[in-house]
């Protein structure tokens, strides 16, 4: 065995068998392998016949230089040399005693593996016999390095599953996120006598966190390293593990860490940028087998998710913090609004019952010496003061509606919308409505509040309709799969669909209180009910076109 270290499938290759038939005595053979832009030859039997041609080749081919590894290689097909041609490898000087050579690809599957040589010392054809005895022979080798990579495979996958159920089992609901990086590191050191760091990117340079028992402390990593060491920028740019053989510290620029052999990366993304990258390093190979690669790879990734899923639940905790912050100032804020709108109204109702009693006296009292001036002022302001007693009412109406617990109960619109009916025919007397309405489902919601939203909205329609022959109002309901969307559709005068929504405010109005009287509070109301339901209002509609309110309520899980 030469040059680097035995892989399986190398191995495979040097224990086939080449001495078949009429060719048992053509030696020597080399099995070569690519790695990056050089030849290694990891299997030779037999002797080269001149040192420095063994030198060598124990030092690695270029990749382009040699001929005879190049041709089948990139053609697939054998190549053959009855008599060598010496400038085929520009190998000049250490190849004269070779006479006659033959190159054939090994191959695993459809994938190219490597390169059999064959070279002899004395010349002779290669008749179709010994092309035949040849190509056999690496057609069983390429089947014997397939079941070998298969079960290389099968081992990697079989080792990388346990160490991913190995971790999984081990981190449970683990957070914090330097116990998982340790628990990741005691896992590989397991497997085999690695080194392991982690490090996380600060400021645009990498500062160590954590690292496993052993870790030589000299070494110059402790100190940290700028965001473009080469290793660490080249797995940054992979976006995914990588591995590298021969390590070399000072090509790879972190000195102090020539004791080791083979190195492997594994970074960690945030925001799709790089936020930390996992090291383990091996000082007894200088060759990561499959196996490590596979279980360092499951590792990575057990880890990549346990680190995500504790980001995702520091974000989750913290929002659920502010959350819950915001929560109790808003029910701070809604008590003493609902506490002030309830003691302003009572304190606003005693002034009011004054204007209204002081306002009948005076009436009473021009009735000895009438003056039509003064009396028509007193009902000015006698209506004013109704009007305000009228927003008190509103006020402490909205005001009951917040504090209201609700009773959710099976409630058939339809039954609210016939006594909605009844109230508006009670309060809009003989105008003529023409009622369209379709049939309606039961809801899951508090009966009592559902009913002051049908009843709103159904009176709205008639009031802002009864400026036509007949009001024509339309009520129906649609299925949208989670939730019910409710509508009452009316003829009247419409609004301006650019102020939808001030219709929601409370004391907002569209139209003045001489077209028609209102307090402004009504639709206010109806979405305060309608959002503790769960749902949402809308409003459409077009300057003298009629307008449609929409409000949807969840069905029950």
């Amino acid at each position: 065995m030469l040059g680097l270290a035995e892989s399986p499938l190398s191995s495979v290759a040097g224990k086939a068998s080449w001495h078949q038939q009429g060719v048992s005595d053509l030696t020597p053979y080399q099995y070569y392998e690519l790695r990056g832009e050089t030849w290694y030859c990891l299997v030779q039997t037999g002797d080269l016949g001149n040192p420095g041609l063994q030198a060598a080749i124990d030092g690695g081919l270029p990749y382009a230089q040699i001929g005879n590894l190049l041709l089948p290689w990139t053609t697939g097909e054998p190549y053959y040399q009855d008599t060598y041609d010496q400038q085929t490898d520009r190998l000049a000087g250490v190849v004269q005693q070779i006479a006659t050579t033959a190159t054939l690809t090994v191959t695993a599957g459809e994938k190219p593996l490597g390169v059999l040589a064959v070279a002899l010392f004395e010349p002779l054809p290669w008749t179709r016999t010994y092309r035949a005895v040849l190509e056999t022979t690496v057609r069983s080798l390429s089947l014997a390095l397939e079941r070998a990579e298969q079960a290389s495979q099968f081992e990697e996958e079989r080792a990388a599953l346990m160490a991913f159920t190995a971790f999984t089992e081990q981190v449970g609901n683990e957070t914090e996120e330097l116990a998982l990086v340790r628990r990741a590191m005691a896992l590989l050191q397991d497997i085999g006598p690695f080194d392991v760091s982690y490090f996380e990117l600060q400021d645009e340079a990498y500062q160590i966190r954590a690292w496993t028992r052993g870790f030589p402390e000299e070494t110059l990593v402790h100190t940290g390293g700028p965001a473009d060491w080469p290793s660490f920028a080249q797995a940054a740019a992979a976006r995914q593990a990588t591995f590298v053989d021969d390590w070399n510290d000072e090509r790879r620029e972190i000195l102090q860490t020539g004791a080791y052999g083979a190195v492997a990366f594994q970074p960690f993304f945030h925001a799709e940028q790089v936020s930390s990258m996992l090291v383990m390093a091996a000082r007894s190979t200088q060759c990561w087998s499959e196996r490590d690669k596979g279980v360092f790879r499951a590792v990575g990734r057990s880890l990549s998710l346990a680190l995500e899923r504790a980001e995702q639940a520091r974000q989750l905790a913290a929002q659920r913090d502010a959350l819950d912050a915001r929560s109790q100032e808003l029910t701070a804020a809604n008590e003493e609004l609902e506490a002030f709108a309830y003691s302003a109204s009572h304190d606003l109702r005693t002034p009011v019952r004054h204007v209204m009693g002081f306002t009948e006296l005076a009436k009473r009292a021009l009735e000895a010496t009438p003056n039509d001036k003064v009396s028509q002022s007193l009902d000015v302001v006698q209506t004013a003061a109704v009007r305000m007693n009228t927003l008190i009412d509103a006020m402490l109406t909205l005001s009951r509606t917040v504090q209201h617990s609700l009773v959710f109960k099976k409630t058939a619109l339809s039954d609210l919308v016939v006594q909605a009916q009844r109230d508006v025919g009670l309060e809009f007397g003989q105008h003529p409505v023409r009622w369209q309405i379709q049939p309606l489902p039961q809801v899951l919601g508090d009966p009592d509040l559902l009913q002051q939203v049908m009843t709103n909205l159904l009176g709205n329609a008639v009031k802002y309709s009864r400026t036509r022959e007949a009001s024509v109002v339309r009520v129906w309901a649609e299925d949208h799969g989670a939730e019910w969307a409710v509508s009452v559709r009316d003829n009247g005068v419409g609004f301006d669909p650019h102020h939808a929504q001030k219709l929601f405010g409370m004391f907002q109005r569209l139209h003045s209180q001489r077209e028609f009287e209102g307090t402004g509070v009504g639709l206010a109301t109806v979405r305060r009910i309608v959002l503790k339901h769960g749902g949402r209002i809308s409003a459409t509609g077009e300057v003298g076109e009629g307008a449609t309110f929409t409000f949807t309520l969840p069905k029950p899980r």
